[in-house]
């Protein structure tokens, strides 16, 4: 059972999406990288992860 589960995330501001159907399931212990461009929404995935933003 996944530690971790997102399913279909979308989230915007103030104009296109994000981050867009985002999908994932991430395992106790198990360790991951986000790789992207600047402005890609690793952070903002982060802070959504961490409950610091809300979708």
């Amino acid at each position: 059972m996944a530690q971790i589960s997102i399913t279909d995330l979308t989230i915007g501001f103030r104009g296109p999406s994000l981050l867009d159907g985002v999908t994932c399931q991430i395992e106790a212990g198990q360790k991951i990288g986000l790789l992207g461009r600047n402005g890609a929404g690793k952070t903002t995935l982060m802070r959504l992860i961490s409950g610091d933003l809300e979708p």
